[in-house]
């Protein structure tokens, strides 16, 4: 067994990618430390191959390529789990730049801590200013469709704010007992649901493992600017809504209204509400999201409602 297996998801992104891998052939590993990487081209038609395959051979291997065919992040991702080699999975994006002691520190510290999971810093990288309507922090944070996470200077356990999967590593021995990513969430072409990363480390936390912060362990990712606009991110927080109801499910035995439960129909009346109510264009934008989420979840329970319904009219063979 090797130390750590780095696996990357990529779809269409060869010049990111390439920088990607470049700072990935430089990382700083103490002696004896060994790993490899997985990129998982998922249906790419740019010249993703031909780069990876580059990079394979100018590490001896080290970088491996693999091809899934079936669309979608997380098949990917799984299909890099399936084919790794380490005692520990790093996963990162393709388009970031990773600090070179990025590995040894995420592997390394989850390894002395001996916990199931740690996620790293995830530090934007604007190359526009944010736009002034925009709060990263503070009470009306909106900071979640901005790939960022920092939880200080200090190493901690993680219970709400949840990894990235821009930088996170799960112990090979966690997911075999959790099992691998959800094939339901995660962006595909045509879904932007996303959550995938969220949902692991939720099954994991109520598993009863642990997952740890790293502050030093540090990744820098990329702030698209065709992200910075109010309607890309009233499409994301409804995708986010319809994603966190897909994995946490309805729990039974709750009212509902047309397969709805009641207490999220009361939930997005009251968002609605604060939204309307709310002075300032910072404060009215972020309640307004808030609301939005609401409204994704109302629409993914109905949606599971129906799925249900339609499975009980479909006769046994």
């Amino acid at each position: 067994m090797l130390d750590a297996t780095v696996i990357i998801a990529t779809y269409n992104r060869s010049a990111t990618l390439q920088a990607a891998l470049a700072s990935l052939v430089d990382q700083r590993t103490p002696p004896g430390f060994s790993w490899e990487a997985l990129i998982v081209d998922n249906n790419s038609s740019d010249d993703t191959r031909a780069i990876v395959e580059s990079f394979a051979a100018a590490t001896a291997g080290r970088i491996r390529y693999l091809f899934e065919p079936r669309q979608g992040k997380t098949y990917a991702l799984n299909t890099g789990i399936a084919a790794a080699h380490g005692d520990v999975l790093a996963f990162t994006d393709d388009d970031v730049t990773l600090d070179p002691d990025w590995l040894s520190r995420l592997v390394g510290g989850l390894k002395h801590y001996g916990c199931a999971a740690a996620g790293g810093v995830v530090v934007p990288v604007w190359r526009t200013p944010p736009p002034p309507w925009l709060e990263m922090e503070g009470a009306y944070r909106m900071g979640a469709v901005i790939v960022s996470f920092n939880l200080g200077d200090a190493p901690c356990a993680v219970r709400d704010r949840l990894p990235l999967g821009a930088n996170l590593a799960i112990a090979a021995s966690a997911l075999a007992r959790v099992g691998a990513f959800r094939t339901d969430l995660g962006p595909t072409v045509d879904s932007a649901i996303r959550g995938e990363d969220s949902e692991i480390c939720q099954r994991l936390l109520d598993a009863g493992e642990r997952i740890l912060y790293l502050p030093d362990a540090v990744v820098h990712h990329p702030v698209d600017p065709r992200r910075l606009d109010r309607q890309y991110f009233q499409h994301y927080y409804f995708a986010q809504g319809r994603a966190v109801t897909r994995y946490e499910g309805v729990p039974g035995g709750v009212v509902c209204y047309a397969g709805i439960p009641r207490y999220l129909l009361a939930s997005a009346a009251l968002k609605c509400l604060r939204w309307f109510a709310a002075a300032g264009e910072k404060r009215r934008f972020y309640h307004k999201l808030q609301f939005i989420f609401a409204l994704g979840r109302v629409v993914e329970a109905r949606a599971i409602a129906r799925r249900a319904m339609q499975s009980r009219l479909v006769p046994a063979n």
